[in-house]
């Protein structure tokens, strides 16, 4: 087992870092078994936090990861250099009159690299990957590229060895609200050749969301869609619910950081067992509690796909983490990779979990960061680990351990 509690590593629920709590000295990392710095080999950690930036750093470099991944795409923020940039604009400083001229020219900027992209897809050679992040794009140039998009996917399906068309849209920060987020889903129900949708932050809510899900019920290509960061709330969980009853593609959906509740997540959870394609859910930072997370067990236990829950930044508390024990303990529930960081879950959650670790022979990494988790908690921790063949990793970063919690773990 690969047990982690280095202090200050990077948090793994989908949100933003804090400091850690840790009270053990460095010296002590020496006594656990294959120390891993937490989230940062898990896929599926780096799927959430794609949804979480918060700043032009953070934006620049999901900017290079996606330029090094996708080498034959056309990157507009890459050509203007402005990751988040627009948050650095110099609206503010003068005059009205300069800070107006000052948007304008920006958004002239922003029209005429889009153009430029307008002109790549509609080439024989058109890129795969376009994205467009930390940008205010106009209602008219969201228009223009979609209807280019949809242009080139009826063009490549009527043509025999077509050249590759659009595959990835990365839209994160722009600013679509609503209104863009329709205008997308209109192009969704034509020739789409999409496989990733990202658009987080970018002030969508439940009318957005819902035109996304409806669009999306009979789309067979989209298998990403990031909608974190966004203004989603209940109604728009049911629609994205609705959604996953007849969608049979989508095999990530991110909804971490919007404004779900308890009644969303149920809304959006009593369609999975009639969905078999969804493997990785991430619903960090929801405002989910026991409630919710009942919701959510009670569709798990009627079976489904889901492989991978990222529930980071709940209120889920002890009783949140003993209907997750409860439910862990079915064997319809076959959960791989369990994320509950910074849910005040406290050594009786971490008791509750203990105890279904004992049973469960799916699970292979669980995530307790940041949960007030004592000695207590982790020598309960360690005594399910030694009856567990099957848990490969355990994350307790940003725990209060001491000695005894950390050499029980690496016994």
């Amino acid at each position: 087992t690969t047990c982690s509690s280095a202090a200050g590593a990077q948090r793994t629920d989908g949100v933003d870092s804090s400091t850690s709590t840790d009270t053990h000295t460095p010296g002590l990392m020496t006594r656990m078994k294959n120390v891993a710095s937490c989230g940062q080999h898990d896929p599926f950690v780096t799927a959430a936090t794609c949804s979480a930036s918060k700043g032009a750093m953070h934006e620049m470099q999901q900017g290079v990861q996606h330029d090094a991944a996708n080498a034959d795409g056309l990157t507009l923020s890459q050509r203007l250099s402005c990751y988040g940039a627009r948050h650095k604009g110099t609206a503010g400083s003068g005059s009205a009159a300069e800070d107006s001229k000052d948007a304008a020219s920006r958004a002239g900027v922003v029209h005429g690299a889009v153009e430029t992209v307008l002109e790549k897809i509609k080439t024989d050679h058109a890129a795969s990957v376009v994205a467009i992040n930390g940008q205010k794009l106009a209602e008219h140039d969201l228009k223009a590229l979609m209807q280019a998009l949809s242009s080139s996917w009826e063009k490549g399906s009527h043509l025999r060895g077509a050249q590759s068309c659009v595959r990835k849209l990365y839209l994160g920060q722009d600013d679509i609200s609503d209104e863009g987020a329709s205008c997308i889903a209109e192009c969704l129900k034509g020739q789409c050749q999409l496989s990733e949708l990202r658009l987080h932050d970018n002030k969508i809510g439940d009318a957005g969301a819902a035109a996304l899900a409806s669009s999306l019920q009979s789309n067979a290509r989209i298998s990403v869609l990031v909608l974190g960061h966004n203004q989603i709330k209940e109604l728009g969980g049911a629609s994205l619910g609705l959604m996953l009853r007849f969608n049979s593609s989508i095999t990530d959906l991110d909804v971490s950081a919007n404004d779900l509740g308890d009644h969303g997540v149920k809304l959006l959870a009593e369609c999975l067992p009639s969905n078999k394609a969804l493997r990785n859910l991430h619903l960090a930072r929801n405002r989910v509690g026991a409630a919710g997370v009942t919701g959510l067990c009670e569709a798990l236990e009627r079976g489904c796909g889901l492989q991978r829950i990222n529930l980071g930044s709940n209120p889920l508390g002890a009783s949140g983490a003993q209907v997750l024990a409860a439910a862990l303990e079915n064997e319809k529930v076959q959960l791989t990779h369990l994320h509950l960081g910074a849910t005040n879950l406290g050594d009786a959650g971490a008791e509750s979990l203990a105890k279904s670790i004992c049973q469960n022979r799916w699970l292979t990494a669980l995530y307790l960061q940041n949960n007030g988790i004592s000695d207590a908690g982790a020598q309960q921790m360690a005594k399910a680990l030694d009856s567990n063949d099957s848990l490969g990793e355990l994350h307790m970063d940003g725990n209060t351990l001491t000695a005894v919690g950390v050499s029980a773990l690496a016994a």
